[in-house]
């Protein structure tokens, strides 16, 4: 099982996508943990520090 990840899709479509100055964290570098099947973002954390930022209540 890959951490962070709570659907029930295949491990395939699980992605871990950087985005540098991102807008809605205060152009902050986040890592975002993403199933592409089903669209959800399950944790979004800062890259810099590993501070978590969002977690997906599914």
């Amino acid at each position: 099982m890959i951490q962070h990840k709570k659907c029930t899709c295949d491990e395939d479509a699980w992605e871990e996508i950087v985005v540098k100055n991102d807008d809605y964290f205060h152009n902050k570098t986040v890592v975002y943990y993403h199933c592409d099947e089903c669209g959800e973002d399950f944790r979004i954390e800062d890259f810099e520090t590993g501070e978590e930022l969002f977690l997906g209540n599914t």
